[in-house]
């Protein structure tokens, strides 16, 4: 399994909703496989492999959201009412 596989798996296992780009067929091909074995239970991460990926976390975000705020909103009460947890 590709790294992408391995990472869309892990997104998959979070409840994270994933549009993964390519062009390539047969990545496109790959990506939708990982989705349905993902769905009928023939593909999964073991739990000491998402382990392994949820330490990785450091805390930063690459969408800050400042531009999706409503008036006397923080960005810190934004990211706690869409954090997903663990």
């Amino acid at each position: 399994m590709s790294a992408a596989g391995v990472l869309l798996l892990w997104g998959f296992s979070r409840g994270v909703i994933l549009i993964p780009k390519s062009v390539t067929p047969r990545r496109i091909r790959d990506n939708f496989d990982t989705f349905l074995g993902f769905t009928n239970g023939t593909l999964s991460l073991t739990p000491s492999v998402r382990a392994d990926i949820d330490s990785l976390d450091r805390g930063y975000r690459y969408l800050t959201a400042e531009r999706f705020l409503l008036p006397n909103e923080t960005i810190e009460g934004f990211w706690a009412e869409a954090d997903l947890g663990p």
